[in-house]
């Protein structure tokens, strides 16, 4: 399905008889998000290199200054220089661009409006990430490939009409012949992961989200206009304001990487007025019959499609010892495979019932999930001791932080929440990263 909606647009795929050995990624846009991947590609260890950015509504010394002073993540730590040079392309004698050198790398930068013009192949590039969050179609992102010609097209959060691939959740679709996908949201990674983990254990009757999120680009300072003229509070002071809106693009992906659960689940946003970390709270009944929230924690550690998610997370990271990469592939995964045997949990202890909703249950659970050295969970339970706030979040690589002391339930009517904890910065970024890793691995079969 992937390959057929591409394929009406472009036709069929000239894919190189040999790939470069590194990969050559291209950022459309250099906003906040594009600058902290940028960050995290840097530190990458997995032959991922960017080499363009395209950006027109910043000079190079902006983008420069924009880096190197991160209010959410603190000063880069690397070298980058103060110095543009002008460089000119091989392919086009009038061809003109800078660059801009960061962490001893050379990086080109454009400054075209529309994707069709960028030269992407001036500088190689395989993979373009869409990162300005203005093309959301398929037909718009494709220009990235017939203008550009980039050879793969990521659209970074949700679309309206392009192919999804949410890596861990859904990607089994992908195939050597797609070349334009989408990533999801931070937003929609959050949800679909933990979502699809609890209708996994207990099938869910219902289920309602709330998705408490930091201040966005999009919002105000002052109260103004907005671009959203469906959603007037989104003009609001954001500041001083808990402002609530609808999320219908978070939901389409949702339902595109999960369809059993459409028409089953809802979801509403809170922007509340801190700069870090991000919430989902997920409200839920279920059909089965569950011992209080503590046996659904339980069951979520030791759930198989957990195992899943991090056997298929474990073949995109990168290995610090030397070796064979098979060998430590089947390594990796075996101690992964082992990893329901290492949740921990005080059986003699019983779990209260909850009578109400302000009666805690289950907040005596300590499990653990143990990972190869170097290696996190998709999903990670939070113990009470930590005590994790919004801020605590922030550049964490776990994509999902169950905070297991904020759960309750009423087991007699089987109704439950869970509250996750999740990064819209860096553990998503990095979630990214592993998804070209991934579309690369299929690519170079």
């Amino acid at each position: 399905m992937m390959y057929a909606n591409w394929k009406q647009f472009v036709g069929d795929p000239l894919m190189p008889k040999e790939w470069p050995r590194r990969a050559r990624i291209g950022l459309n846009g250099f906003g906040q998000l594009a600058r902290t991947l940028l960050r995290c590609a840097l530190e990458d260890n997995r032959g991922l290199d960017v080499v363009a950015i395209n950006e027109p509504n910043l000079t190079p010394e902006q983008m420069i200054y924009l880096f190197k002073y991160d209010t959410n993540l603190g000063p880069f730590a690397g070298y980058i220089s103060e110095r543009v040079e002008v460089a000119y392309a091989k392919e086009d004698q009038n061809g003109e661009y800078s660059n801009i050198q960061v962490a001893g790398r050379w990086i080109g930068v454009f400054h075209c409006k529309q994707p069709e013009d960028i030269p992407w192949n001036w500088l190689g590039v395989e993979y373009v990430l869409e990162m300005t969050g203005e093309l959301r179609h398929l037909k718009e992102a494709t220009k990235h490939l017939t203008g550009g010609r980039a050879r793969k097209v990521l659209v970074v959060g949700d679309t309206v009409d392009i192919p999804l691939l949410m890596y861990p959740i859904s990607c089994r679709g992908y195939q050597r012949g797609t070349s334009v996908v989408a990533s999801g949201s931070p937003m929609a990674h959050a949800v679909a992961t933990i979502v699809s983990l609890v209708d996994e254990i207990c099938e869910m009757e219902d289920c309602m989200v709330t998705l408490v999120l930091p201040v966005g680009d999009c919002q105000n300072l002052i109260d103004g206009a907005t671009k959203d003229a469906r959603n007037w509070r989104m003009g609001r002071a954001a500041k001083q304001s808990i402002i609530p809106g609808r999320c219908p693009t978070v939901l389409q992906s949702v339902f595109q990487a999960i369809p059993k659960l459409n028409g089953r689940l809802n979801a509403i946003t809170m922007h509340v007025p801190v700069f870090e970390g991000a919430v989902v709270d997920l409200t839920f009944r279920t059909m089965d019959v569950l011992n209080g929230v503590g046996d659904v924690v339980d069951r979520i550690t030791k759930n198989s499609l957990l195992l899943q998610y991090n056997d298929l997370h474990i073949k995109t990271q990168p290995f610090r010892d030397k070796g064979s990469c098979f060998s430590q592939l089947k390594k990796a995964s075996s101690s992964a495979s082992s990893m329901a045997d290492s949740v921990r949990r005080d059986s003699d202890q019983t779990l209260s019932q909850s009578s109400g909703p302000n009666v805690v249950a289950g907040t005596d659970i300590n499990p653990t999930i143990q990972m190869p050295d170097g290696l996190t969970s998709v999903l990670m339970p939070v113990n009470k001791e930590d005590a994790y706030v919004s801020s605590d979040t922030t550049a964490k690589h776990t994509l999902c932080l169950l905070s297991v002391d904020c759960c309750f339930g009423i087991p007699a009517g089987n109704t439950f929440k869970l509250v996750t904890w999740f990064d819209l910065g860096v553990s998503y970024c990095e979630r990214l990263l592993d998804t070209v890793v991934f579309m690369r691995s299929i690519d170079h079969i």
